[in-house]
C-alpha cells in the first residue's frame, strides 16, 4: 500500500472569502498540510477585528486555490456566526492528508502516531492558538482510528490549548466536549457553546 491516503475533491472556497489572502502550509512532500490560513472579504461597515482558530481531526484536499466540504461548511459557518472574525486559521489533530480516516488509521498503524500527527504539526498549535480570539474544537470521533491512539492526541491538543489559557468553544447538539461534533456536519440549528 502507498504510504498516502486518497485525497477527495475540491470545491470553491466559500465566496467571502479573500481568496488571494489564503496561505496553506504543506510538508515538503505534501502528504501533511500543517495550517490553512485565511482572511475573510472586508466591507466599509465591518467591524471584524478578531481572529478564530479551528481544530479538525485530519486535512483533505483543500488548498489555496480550492476548498473541500468540510473547510467550506466551517468558512460559511464561522463567517455567519462570530460576526466580528476577520482571520480563520485552520489545524487538525492529525496533518495527514487524507478523505477517508480509515486510511489514515491504517497508516498510523503502520507507521506509528507520530507519522499521523506528522512532524512540525505542534509548532503552528503553539504559533496560532496564542493569536486566537476564538479556539473551536471539531474533530468529531475515532472513526477509522484506533481509540486508545486518537483519545492520546486529543488529550495533547486539549494540553496545549490549556497551556495557553485558552477555552475552547465546540457545536452544541451533537457531540461532547472530547468528541466535539465534526464541523463537516455543522448545520443552521446547531450554535457555538463553551467546551467544559
Amino acid at each position: 500500500m502507498d504510504k498516502r491516503p486518497r485525497i477527495g475533491r475540491q470545491v470553491d472556497h466559500y465566496d467571502m472569502v479573500d481568496t488571494d489572502s489564503i496561505e496553506a502550509i504543506f510538508s515538503n512532500d505534501m502528504s501533511c498540510r500543517y495550517t490553512l490560513k485565511l482572511k475573510y472579504k472586508s466591507s466599509l461597515d465591518s467591524k471584524r477585528d478578531k481572529t478564530a482558530t479551528v481544530i479538525l481531526k485530519n486535512p483533505s484536499s483543500a488548498d489555496e486555490k480550492r476548498s473541500d466540504k468540510t473547510i467550506r461548511n466551517v468558512e460559511k459557518f464561522v463567517y455567519e456566526r462570530l460576526l466580528d472574525v476577520e482571520k480563520l486559521n485552520i489545524l487538525n489533530i492529525l496533518s495527514l492528508r487524507g478523505t477517508d480516516a480509515k486510511e489514515i488509521g491504517g497508516c498510523i498503524d503502520r507507521w506509528g502516531l507520530a507519522y499521523g500527527v506528522g512532524e512540525d504539526n505542534d509548532l503552528y498549535f503553539e504559533e496560532l492558538i496564542p493569536k486566537s480570539d476564538y479556539i473551536i474544537i471539531a474533530w468529531g470521533r475515532n472513526n477509522g482510528i484506533k481509540k486508545q491512539l486518537y483519545d492520546k492526541r486529543v488529550e495533547s491538543v486539549f494540553e496545549m490549548i490549556k497551556r495557553f489559557n485558552k477555552k475552547a468553544l465546540r457545536m452544541d447538539g451533537k457531540g461532547s466536549d472530547f468528541y466535539p461534533f465534526h464541523a463537516c456536519f455543522w448545520g443552521s440549528k446547531y450554535n457555538f457553546i463553551e467546551a467544559k
